[in-house]
């Protein structure tokens, strides 16, 4: 290039190597266009391997985390068990400690002649079995509830049969309880079975309708 300078400029022209001076500032902002596209490629490479390095780290974090929420999750589940069958294993004892009294129960009545098993003996027998039941139940905190007299109360209450009256005092009030509720703690387990007085003005006070 430097040898093509020192030619007249008549033989530099007609030299097939020659570059004008606008020819060399275009070349010049070519290479220089050049260096920024290939600096800004660099910049671009350096950013998409920092970007996989975070996400390599991060899907190792998630991944981690993952096995640790699976870990929480069977501990968890593993202590539900446990407290669960803690809670109930009591009732269960009881319950199969009443089954074996009833069936010695049993056989005792089927030892005895017909004439010996009066009504009132058998009545007991089946009584005593059904409060021994409701003292498991009590023991782990479930509690029978009766509201006769009381207002119906759709959450405690289903209704079996509605008696009409004439009085409105004693209108949706507990006429009768069929069933008894369960609660345990604040839930119902059963609701009590009851029939409720409706207010009927033609109803006279010995129940018969008027016309």
């Amino acid at each position: 290039m430097e040898e093509n300078r020192d030619l007249p400029i008549q033989e530099r022209e007609n030299d097939p190597l020659f570059i004008n001076e606008e020819e060399e500032e275009e070349l010049y902002s070519s290479i220089s266009l050049l260096d920024v596209i290939n600096d800004g490629f660099e910049s671009v490479d350096k950013q998409l391997k920092l970007l996989m390095r975070e996400f390599n780290s991060k899907l190792k974090y998630d991944v981690k985390k993952d096995e640790q929420i699976d870990k929480l999750y069977k501990e968890l589940r593993g202590y539900r068990e446990n407290l669960l069958i803690k809670s109930i294993t009591p009732m269960i004892e009881d319950m199969i400690f009443e089954i074996e009294a009833n069936k010695k129960r049993v056989q005792q009545l089927k030892r005895k002649e017909i004439s010996e098993l009066s009504p009132e003996k058998l009545l007991k027998t089946i009584e005593d079995y059904s409060e021994e039941i409701s003292n498991i139940l009590y023991r782990q905190g479930i509690e029978s509830y009766e509201s006769l007299g009381k207002i119906f109360d759709g959450n405690i209450h289903t209704i079996n049969k509605l008696v009409e009256i004439n009085d409105k005092l004693m209108h949706n009030t507990i006429a009768k309880s069929i069933r008894q509720g369960y609660r345990w703690e604040n839930k119902i387990l059963k609701k009590e079975l009851v029939d409720i007085y409706k207010y009927n003005s033609s109803v006279e006070e010995n129940g018969v309708e008027t016309n």
